[in-house]
């Protein structure tokens, strides 16, 4: 129908949306609209008629519909094109538009609101790409006989396959289906078709595009038509490969398990509201059979005024409560009515499907007879200060006493049933306590000191005497350790030691340890022909900064000094105070040269150093090396000429002899 013919119409009696534009002065004007336009755009025409399209719709410029229009009224020709409008209070969604260009020069637009069948699209495509974007390949196969692809979803990209792989016929839903499962996954599919099951489940394996094989989980609903019959089937199918290999490693496990616990020596057992697996080492060790335990509470075994904790704690383990991994001595009831004692350890595990709890015991009769004899032993050395220590033959502790209990800061329970590794520190290393083991281990006694650590971190130091205990064979059944803490001893030791060899105001070596120092190196001199240098220096005019500044600023002169020499030398250097303002510096594997270079280059480096006194600072250096059947003294003798020389040099200069 020609836009003429169209317009002679009243287009009010139309249902279609129709819209007037007239072109003017590089806009449109809105000549009319019909009814229709005005319910789908909200807007009664008399408000906008006659009013400029950029004014009714401020963005309009930005949108295609602007430029349609003005290419329509330019070239005459006809336009069809879809905009997406902005939202405000009167206008959004999606529109459809026909623009026809009229004899008398007006634009005709007619149109459709296709908004719902957008945002329809919008969802159907976000389904869709949640669906390729997630783990469901969603298949949908005719039931033909080769079940050829009628529909899969992209992210069959993840078995290597492309979607026209199928839609091509190139493959069907049967060539990917593992070979050894395709004849039973067919019958099944048949079997559940037959029995009118609307929904089935299978697990199978397919190939995937590199020849690689996945285990999938395929969940299959049957659609059919008015009569029954079948139309096609929808398919979701998850790779499952990782779950079925772990289903496959769980069984190994599992399997092992029993291998390991049939013949360990240690009883252990899995219970839920009875006993659901015990080894044989539990039957031996309680007298019932497996038989007879499968029919009985796990509590039932314990003393009666214990049963009802029990009872208590295995029902909050079997609700899947998990509790704190440990050692719980406990007493139980063998068959033949006799109390044991055993130690227990329990935790929650998941076991076919449900809660239960995974145990070990042992059976610690014997042991506890021996604490005791060994309780009534230790009383009579209770009050001691001197602490105690006894472990079995494994070094697991049995007995501590109240010393050391207080010294270590562990508490009994702590203790008992550990090994001395607990307050062991690492300040010594494997060697240390391989020689230990070695000696008492051999029968001998061993005496030393052990640096621990007490539960709080402190180290303490701690002099020992561990002893070996016999039975009547001659073989070692247990150790007894009697020590005393003699941290304090140790600290002053070292802190007399400190006094003896390191200088109180600078922290460097005193002379008592330089004359040991140099002792050691003429002694290697002389051995190895392991040559070394003295460098002796002192500050030039050093009683002027006392009398001008004071002595405190002396002293911190000298503690600044070497601190900066001793941040210029070599580790393998010492740096010794003298005397006064006097040092030396003993330096190995230095000749002539190299001993001038290092005293040149700290006599430089202090020489331009400010020390934030109003007054320059330099040193004199004295310096010599070692010569053949050089003594300490005339060593020293030498080096101090050096340094007068240095002084009687105007100070400030090296001299060598």
């Amino acid at each position: 129908m020609k836009s003429s013919s169209l317009y002679e119409v009243p287009i009010d009696s139309l249902i279609i949306n129709i819209a007037i534009y007239k072109w003017d002065s590089n806009d449109f004007i809105i000549v009319d609209l019909n009814i229709s336009a005005q319910k789908t755009e909200n807007v009664n025409k008399e408000v906008i008629i006659g009013k400029y399209l950029c004014n009714i719709f401020p963005d309009v410029k930005k949108s295609c519909l602007y430029n349609a229009l003005k290419r329509v009224h330019e070239t005459g020709n006809e336009e069809r094109f879809d905009i997406n409008l902005y939202e405000n209070n009167r206008i959004k969604g999606w529109r459809k538009y026909e623009a026809i260009k009229l004899k008398n020069g007006n634009i005709m637009t007619i149109y459709q609101d296709f908004t719902k069948e957008k945002e329809l699209e919008e969802i159907l495509n976000r389904v869709n790409n949640f669906i390729d974007n997630s783990q469901t390949i969603v298949f949908i196969w005719s039931p033909k006989s080769s079940w050829p692809v009628e529909y899969v979803s992209n992210n069959i990209s993840d078995f290597g396959y492309s979607k026209d792989d199928f839609l091509s016929l190139k493959f069907t839903y049967k060539d990917i289906i593992h070979k050894d499962d395709l004849q039973n996954v067919i019958n099944e599919v048949k079997e559940y078709t037959k029995n009118k099951n609307d929904k089935f489940i299978q697990v199978y394996r397919i190939i995937t595009a590199d020849g690689s094989i996945r285990w999938v989980d395929d969940r299959t609903t049957i659609e059919r038509d008015s009569d029954g019959n079948v139309i096609n089937y929808l398919g979701t199918i998850i790779d499952i490969t990782e779950q079925k290999e772990i289903e496959d490693k769980l069984k190994e496990s599992e399997e092992q398990f029993r291998a390991i616990a049939e013949n360990s020596l240690m009883g252990i057992f899995i219970y839920q509201d009875t006993f659901v697996y015990v080894n044989p080492a539990i039957t031996e060790m309680i007298g019932y059979s497996a038989d007879e335990l499968y029919k009985i509470k796990p509590w039932k075994l314990t003393e009666e005024k214990t049963q009802a904790s029990f009872k208590s704690i295995i029902n909050r383990r079997l609700s899947g409560e998990k509790f704190p991994k440990a050692w719980n001595d406990i007493k139980f009831i063998a068959k033949d009515g006799k109390p044991k004692h055993a130690r227990l350890m329990t935790e929650t595990i998941k076991y076919k499907g449900r809660f239960a709890g995974l145990g070990t015991i042992v059976d610690i009769t014997d042991i506890k007879n021996t604490e005791y004899k060994l309780k009534m032993l230790a009383q009579a050395i209770e009050q001691t200060d001197e602490m105690m220590l006894i472990t079995d033959k494994d070094g697991i502790i049995t007995y501590v006493n109240d010393a050391y209990i207080i010294n270590s800061g562990y508490k009994h329970s702590e203790l008992i049933g550990n090994t001395p590794r607990v307050v062991k520190s690492d300040m010594q290393d494997d060697k240390f306590y391989k020689k230990l083991w070695r000696t008492i281990s051999s029968g001998s006694t061993y005496t030393n000191i052990l640096i621990n650590r007490r539960k709080n971190k402190e180290l303490y130091h701690e002099e020992i005497t561990i002893t070996p205990v016999f039975d009547e064979d001659k073989n070692i059944i247990s150790y007894v350790a009697t020590a005393k803490d003699i941290s304090l001893r140790v600290e002053m030791e070292e802190e007399l030691n400190k006094r003896a060899n390191i200088d109180s105001l600078t922290g460097i070596y005193n002379r008592y340890r330089g004359n040991e120092i140099i002792d050691i190196q003429l002694d290697k001199y002389h051995r190895y022909n392991t040559n070394f240098a003295i460098l002796m220096f002192d500050i030039d005019y050093f009683k002027n900064i006392n009398d001008t500044f004071g002595h405190d600023v002396g002293d911190l002169v000298l503690k600044k000094l070497t601190k900066l020499i001793s941040m210029h030398m070599r580790k393998s250097d010492s740096l010794i105070r003298w005397g006064g303002e006097e040092f030396i510096i003993v330096s190995e594997h230095l000749n002539e040269n190299k001993a001038i270079n290092l005293a040149q280059k700290l006599r430089k480096m202090i020489a331009s150093y400010e020390f934030e006194i109003d007054s320059d600072l330099t040193v004199s250096f004295g310096a010599t090396v070692t010569k053949p059947n050089d003594t300490k003294k005339n060593l020293l003798k030498r080096v101090d000429d050096a340094l007068y020389q240095a002084k009687d040099s105007g100070r400030n200069c090296v001299k060598f002899l």
